[in-house]
C-alpha cells in the first residue's frame, strides 16, 4: 500500500485534484524526524485534509457503484458534518492559545494538525531514532526556553527519551497517538491534551 507520498507521486490530491503539498521534515536544527523521504504521512491529523480523503472516496465509491450513489451521498454530508463539527470543537479549544504555541512529541506524527491550527510541534525523535545524549541536552535546553509543560508519546514507540526529558523539566509524558479508531474523538483529545499543557 503506498503512502500519501511516495517519491515525487502525491497520492493525496485536493478538490481540485492538484497535490496537496507535504509537510517536509526540517533537520537543521536538530530536533525533526524524516518520514518516508523527509515527508510526514499524518494527513488524517488535519479536518481539511480528512475532508478531500472523505470526497476522493466518495467520488470513487459513486463511480464503481452508481447504483448505490445516494446512500454513497448520504454518508459522505453525514461524514462532512462530523469532520466540520470536530474541527469547530478543537478551534473552540484552542482558542486561548497565542498563534505559534508549541508543543512537545516524541515521534512527529501531529505536524498537518500543527499547521491547521497554527501551533508548532517540537520533536524529540531524530532521523527515526532516540536522540544522543548531546542531542537530548539541546532539546531539553530548547524545551526550557520554550516553558514546555508536556511531552507526548505514543504507545508505539519507545518513551526512555521522552521520561528523560520530562524528568529533567519535571513536566508530564502524556500518551497520545494519530492512530485511535475514532478519528475525531482522537483530535479533540489531542486538542484538549495540548491546551490544558500550554
Amino acid at each position: 500500500m503506498p503512502f500519501e507520498f511516495e517519491d515525487k507521486e502525491h497520492f493525496l490530491k485536493d478538490l481540485t485534484y492538484k497535490d496537496i503539498e507535504p509537510i517536509v521534515s526540517d533537520p537543521k536544527d536538530g530536533t525533526h524526524h524524516h518520514h518516508h523521504g523527509g515527508v510526514d504521512p499524518h494527513t488524517w491529523t488535519a479536518p481539511s485534509n480528512v475532508k478531500i480523503m472523505a470526497k476522493n472516496i466518495y467520488n470513487t465509491f459513486v463511480k464503481l457503484d452508481t447504483e448505490n450513489a445516494s446512500y454513497y451521498k448520504e454518508n459522505y454530508e453525514n461524514f462532512l458534518e462530523e469532520i466540520e463539527q470536530t474541527d469547530k470543537t478543537i478551534k473552540e479549544i484552542l482558542t486561548a492559545l497565542p498563534l505559534g504555541s508549541q508543543f512537545m512529541v516524541f515521534h512527529p506524527s501531529w505536524g498537518y494538525f500543527a499547521k491547521e491550527y497554527g501551533l508548532t510541534q517540537l520533536s524529540v525523535e531524530v532521523d527515526g531514532k532516540e536522540p544522543k545524549p548531546k542531542m537530548l541536552q539541546r532539546i531539553i535546553k530548547e524545551a526550557r526556553q520554550q516553558g514546555i509543560k508536556a511531552i507526548f508519546t505514543q504507545q508505539e514507540f519507545s518513551d526512555k527519551s521522552a521520561k528523560t526529558i520530562a524528568h529533567a523539566l519535571n513536566i508530564k509524558v502524556i500518551k497520545e497517538t494519530p492512530l485511535a479508531k475514532d478519528w475525531s474523538e482522537n483530535l479533540i483529545k489531542k486538542a484538549k491534551a495540548i491546551a490544558n499543557n500550554n
